[in-house]
């Protein structure tokens, strides 16, 4: 068993229909999760980034709301604190990494998770301790 954390992109990709190829992948993706034997876990600044994207994409907020509550009752949720927020300056400053990034990498840490399904791998994978995932590759050209 293994502890992923989703990150933001995949969220927006499960309701955006102006991406319908990542959206089916995405969507196809969720749904086998529940029962492949790893736990999956979202940071709740990845539901307020989610929240944030899909209102500047101007998706209809009550398709937001039920969304992020469905994300919030179906994952494990983890809280950043203001250790992490001083930890992820230093991910950011030793890596190379963005601030938001590295407070995802930081917050993970703390809570074990060793792990992050997104399409933005670029930025996780320049730590070390950080494995991540891209649930597009080999499904979209």
């Amino acid at each position: 068993m293994s502890d992923f954390l989703v990150d933001t992109n995949i969220l927006v990709y499960a309701i955006d229909t102006k991406e319908p190829e990542k959206q089916a992948v995405t969507n196809a993706w969720l749904s086998g999760i529940e029962n492949d034997g790893n736990r999956y876990f979202l940071s709740l600044q990845n539901i307020r980034e989610f929240i944030s994207v899909c209102l500047k994409k101007k998706i209809e907020a009550k398709k937001i709301h039920e969304a992020a509550e469905n994300f919030a009752n179906g994952f494990h949720l983890i809280q950043d604190n203001y250790t992490d927020s001083v930890l992820a300056l230093k991910i950011s400053a030793e890596h190379r990494i963005p601030f938001w990034d590295a407070l995802l990498i930081a917050t993970m840490e703390r809570n074990g998770v060793t792990s992050i399904v997104t399409e933005d791998t670029g930025s996780f994978e320049r730590h070390p301790e950080i494995t991540a995932a891209n649930i597009f590759e080999g499904f979209l050209g």
